[in-house]
């Protein structure tokens, strides 16, 4: 697994690099890499592409919203962590499928509990996903799924670029969707919690525009797995 750094500040990035060697220092085929810039990531993409990539935002030249979306037109697999110092960019991460952010002073615990969500994600695209869908099989990327919706016997697996209806009940689809990302809510539907957009106690709106009514009292709940996904432990 290949873990890249692209931060522009000396102390900052010498600290990151250390923490990252920390948390991966039982890993034997992890190789950890620094970058000043975006335009030495963009040199070494035509040679190599990350597993993960942490990645400050606010950069002299082509900064990591850029540099991020550059890279997602060549790959889609790479596991973007973004740093920023400004609140006002998070959400610039749902147009790369960013795996989370990181507020500056990084804090390790929370680097760590990021690292390891990415190297979940990282896992599960090695392994297929195949599902019986009417009288094909089709594979499947976890990742793009947004929310699962139950209807009756069958469920609608709403992705990025289309809907997938699957004989199959809740339970079992909980286990293909197993990890941190996917949050049950109520008997209806499994979310892709990267996929939600904004949460109050009526209603969850997914980046697609779809609406989903909120159970009644899973608004605390839902918003605290919501929190924790993206922030950590605050």
């Amino acid at each position: 697994m290949q873990v890249w750094i692209c931060e522009d500040e000396p102390a900052q990035r010498a600290l990151l690099e250390g923490y990252v060697r920390e948390f991966f220092c039982s890993a034997g085929n992890t190789a950890v890499r620094s970058f000043s810039s975006g335009n030495q990531v963009l040199f070494e993409l035509d040679e190599n592409v990350p597993d993960i990539l942490l990645l400050d935002i606010q950069m002299d030249g082509i900064d990591g919203v850029q540099l991020a979306k550059r890279i997602r037109k060549r790959d889609e697999k790479t596991e973007i962590l973004f740093v920023t110092a400004a609140v006002d960019y998070i959400y610039e991460g749902f147009n790369v499928n960013a795996v989370n952010y990181l507020l500056k002073p990084v804090k390790k615990e929370q680097l760590f509990a990021c690292l390891e969500k990415a190297r979940e994600l990282a896992m599960q695209q090695e392994e297929p996903w195949l599902l019986q869908v009417g009288r094909e099989v089709c594979r499947l990327d976890r990742r793009k799924v947004l929310y699962v919706e139950s209807d009756d016997h069958y469920l609608e697996i709403h992705c990025q670029d289309k809907v997938y209806r699957v004989k199959m009940n809740m339970k079992d689809m909980e286990q293909e969707l197993s990890g941190s990302r996917f949050c049950r809510m109520g008997r209806s539907y499994l979310l892709n919690l990267e996929a939600v957009d904004r949460l109050t106690p009526e209603e969850v709106q997914m980046v697609n525009g779809d609406r989903l009514p909120v159970p009644r009292g899973r608004y605390r709940e839902i918003s605290s797995r919501f929190i924790t996904y993206h922030f950590g432990s605050v």
